[in-house]
């Protein structure tokens, strides 16, 4: 299935097609009743949805995460939504399934671990003091990096990575400016134009240098500890 979020004026609408083109689910929404969707994402099954949503309420910001299923679980449920989640003054511009069952909404205060194969229910929360300066994922684990909040820690930021039912994998400390930063398989890439740092799952500094030319991406390649540095020349 493919979703699309269309803007109207005040009037949003989320329509969900499947392979012919044809729409299965035509939802519309309006700024004031169901606030504005920032985020959306699609279970690797095809057959759930979630949305985030921003709006006001009693002049507080209010987020909700919002759950459409399009089987027959939902298919009796007004536009086949079947689970919402509100979240007084807190903003979710991020939503992702990890897989079918598993699914992580980013707020600005943390992150809330969903689980159910049919309707999902927020099974865990995790809070952060202070902002949150990035987050990463794959389909089995996220990440989440902050400015250090620690006084007696001089290090300037703070990554965390969980596995998809939210339970922590390790966390650490770091000063390396970056500008990337992703997940392949059991090991987590940092890298700037100069510089590559690489961490596993399970918490190991793996590698930290500087490198001869401008990074542009890294993957990792066949045989174990080989990479492939892709640079602009």
């Amino acid at each position: 299935v493919v979703a699309a979020i269309l803007e109207d004026g005040d009037v949003t609408w989320i329509n969900v097609y499947d392979s012919q083109g044809n729409i299965i689910v035509k939802n519309k929404t309006s700024v004031g009743k169901a606030g504005y969707p920032l985020d959306m994402d699609i279970s690797s099954d095809g057959l759930k949805m979630m949305v985030s949503f921003a709006g006001i309420q009693n002049q507080m910001l209010e987020s909700k995460v919002d759950f459409y299923n399009f089987s027959s679980v939902g298919k009796d449920q007004e536009n086949n939504l079947v689970k919402e989640v509100s979240y007084e003054g807190s903003a979710i511009p991020e939503v992702q399934f990890m897989d079918s069952d598993y699914a992580v909404a980013f707020r600005d205060a943390g992150a809330s671990v969903f689980y159910g194969k049919h309707v999902p229910e927020e099974k865990k929360e995790i809070a952060v003091e202070k902002e949150i300066v990035s987050t990463f994922y794959d389909e089995s684990y996220f990440g989440i990096v902050t400015e250090n909040g620690q006084e007696e820690n001089t290090h300037k930021y703070k990554v965390e990575v969980y596995r998809e039912n939210g339970s922590r994998c390790f966390q650490a400390y770091f000063d390396m400016e970056y500008t990337q930063i992703k997940i392949c398989g059991e090991e987590i890439f940092f890298y700037n134009g100069t510089e590559l740092m690489i961490y596993t799952t399970s918490g190991k500094l793996k590698y930290l240098a500087e490198y001869e030319k401008q990074i542009t991406d890294v993957i990792p390649s066949e045989g174990l500890g080989k990479y492939m540095i892709i640079t602009p020349y």
